[in-house]
């Protein structure tokens, strides 16, 4: 499995999410996705643990993965934290141009 294909499926699975695509709560099936994007269940497994520590899904022992869902206390730590992330992004761009 190359890197380049569990990356174009970890960007799509995420763009999913964040486009409402795929709604916040729904189960993530992995033969579907595994079919949809070409993938065996390990590589697939990779991507999935990848997006939980990004949080945006949540995957629970025997139960699989779900997108997780976006309630009033991750949206404003989020909204909190997004402009910190930017400026110091910004940041290390200019120093390191």
């Amino acid at each position: 499995m190359t890197t380049s294909r569990k990356s174009q499926c970890l960007d799509a699975i995420r763009h999913q999410i964040l486009s409402l695509a795929l709604p916040p709560g729904s189960d993530l099936d992995e033969a579907k996705l595994g079919a949809e994007f070409g993938m065996s269940r390990t590589p697939l497994r990779e991507v999935l643990q990848k997006l939980a520590g990004e949080g945006f899904v949540d995957i629970t022992q025997n139960k699989g993965a779900k997108v997780v869902s976006m309630d009033m206390a991750v949206m404003r730590s989020f909204f909190q934290t997004a402009p910190l992330i930017y400026a110091n992004i910004a940041r290390l761009a200019c120093e390191n141009r």
